[in-house]
């Protein structure tokens, strides 16, 4: 039996592969989440939140203290991580992927670094094409990555203050 099968040229699959790395690497994931999380907290009147850029964890299994903020009026801290994100599926001929993000919330008490709340948040993006996703300069991806970041924000808060 003889056969072939017909595949995108190894040139245009590196030349798309680039466009999303690139489009990723201007993201800003974790600070562009924390900061819708915050928007949204703020537009549903859920108490005052203060950005505290540099004091988080710089990995997921790291401890941090947070009690030397006590001394700032802090009494509670949202540590917000995202643990993983990526195009999802299997991966063959012009696949069909989605857009998936894991985050972990934590709510801790500042002054003995107690942890009062820990929660997984998933979203699972719509279903396109990795041309589709390439498109544009990663347009698309763009775009859903928007729709995951305000989804994820709203069930946070929704969630936390419920």
């Amino acid at each position: 039996m003889v056969g072939a099968v017909k595949a995108e040229p190894a040139k245009k699959v590196d030349e798309a592969e680039n466009i999303i790395n690139s489009a990723v690497a201007k993201l800003r994931i974790q600070e562009t989440l924390r900061d819708h999380v915050v928007k949204e907290a703020q537009k549903e009147e859920r108490g005052c939140f203060t950005v505290l850029k540099g004091y988080g964890p710089t990995s997921i299994d790291q401890k941090v203290s947070y009690r030397h903020l006590t001394e700032r009026g802090f009494d509670t801290i949202l540590q917000i991580s995202v643990i993983r994100f990526g195009l999802i599926g299997k991966w063959e001929l012009n696949p069909p992927l989605q857009l998936e993000m894991v985050v972990q919330v934590k709510v801790i008490q500042a002054r003995d670094d107690k942890e009062l709340h820990s929660d997984i948040f998933q979203y699972t993006g719509e279903s396109r094409k990795f041309s589709e996703w390439c498109a544009e300069n990663a347009q698309a991806l763009q775009d859903e990555f928007e729709r995951c970041y305000r989804v994820l924000a709203e069930d946070i808060i929704s969630r936390l203050f419920s």
